[in-house]
């Protein structure tokens, strides 16, 4: 109940404001955790997508429980995960090696330098979490740009927790590919701001209310029509 009530508020609070936002929700009745992502159209609504994250909110109760249990979970996760300690990446899971294109034995390497896997615009932002961390602070699931050894972007949720890892303190992250929900988002986003043009454009008059009655869409033909300026209708 909780768990609905928080997630009500924040679809309600990304339709009122119009600012997008993220939120992790566990849905009881199908045993399932999802990445809920909402963006704001037009005032009043809002767009969720979800994203399934269940192997990795196991992945982080698992290795609270044992980091054998762990590695193996690590092993089979569609998600790359990865263990930094002193600015060294120690431990990367399989999936980083396929998605980033190097192999596990040159991310342990000495000399290789864990920044060059983030795009120059997100460095700045991964220091900043990075020196968080270290100085014990939590920091939230924050979105940020990925390069494969290619060249490609890999546009990326990316989940940190310290932890204690062969005596020492040690960053855990878990970083979930979204590039498919962006691609995604930006298709819809086409797809409003076509429907809002054949909208505007058509010799019909085209309106529409909520619930309550307030108007939502009066378009040019229905100013011309019924005499009302938009501006004076709308809301």
């Amino acid at each position: 109940l909780d768990s609905n009530r928080e997630l009500l508020e924040f679809y309600g609070r990304v339709a009122k404001t119009g600012v997008p936002g993220q939120i992790d929700s566990y849905l009881e009745p199908l045993d399932m955790w999802f990445s809920i992502s909402a963006y704001c159209p037009q005032k009043g609504f809002f767009v969720a997508i979800f994203d399934v994250i269940t192997e990795r909110k196991k992945a982080e109760e698992t290795l609270r429980e044992s980091e054998e249990k762990f590695r193996s979970l690590a092993e089979e996760s569609p998600n790359m995960i990865f263990i930094n300690k002193r600015g060294r990446i120690v431990y990367a899971n399989m999936k980083c090696q396929e998605m980033m294109g190097y192999p596990r034995e040159e991310f342990y390497g000495t000399q290789f330098d864990f920044l060059k896997l983030i795009a120059p615009q997100s460095r700045d932002r991964v220091k900043q979490n990075f020196m968080k961390h270290l100085a014990n602070e939590e920091v939230p699931p924050y979105e940020y740009t990925l390069v494969t050894a290619d060249g490609k972007p890999i546009e990326a949720i990316h989940t940190t927790k310290v932890i204690d890892y062969e005596g020492e303190v040690a960053i855990l992250g878990i970083v979930t590919d979204i590039t498919e929900r962006r691609r995604a988002e930006a298709a819809l986003h086409e797809t409003n701001e076509n429907l809002e043009a054949l909208i505007q454009s058509s010799p019909l008059a085209i309106t529409m209310l909520d619930p309550a009655g307030r108007v939502q869409i009066w378009n040019r033909a229905a100013e011309q029509i019924f005499g009302w300026k938009a501006e004076k209708v709308l809301g």
